[in-house]
């Protein structure tokens, strides 16, 4: 019986050095993010309707992700839309920091603020 081609997995994306405080560090972090949160690969939309679990139905754009240096580290925010109206603001946004990591693809990894 004559094998199965092995699968090649996807390249993993460069590490962001996130010592570079510039506007192609941040465009990095964004894009890494958009990735990350707004992006979701094939059939997780489908298992997650499958399962009655929340999924992301909405756009980086349209949550506003705002990703900004300040005091020293990096943060990203952006606005969490599936919450209801009068939820307390805190659980309206998102808000995390930006650390480096060694294993985790685009070299980031997001902690809750």
């Amino acid at each position: 019986m004559p094998s199965l081609p092995q699968s090649t997995p996807p390249p993993v994306p460069p590490a962001i050095d996130l010592s570079e405080i510039s506007e192609a560090t941040r465009r990095a972090i964004h894009d890494a993010i958009v990735q990350i949160h707004f992006t979701p690969a094939p059939g997780e939309i489908l298992a997650a309707k499958q399962a009655g679990e929340w999924y992301q139905k909405h756009t980086a754009d349209e949550c506003g992700l705002t990703v900004l240096y300040l005091a020293g580290r990096w943060l990203a925010y952006w606005r969490v839309w599936e919450v209801e109206d009068d939820a307390p603001e805190s659980h309206q946004w998102e808000i995390l920091r930006v650390e480096p990591s060694l294993t985790l693809p685009y070299g980031v990894e997001l902690y809750e603020v």
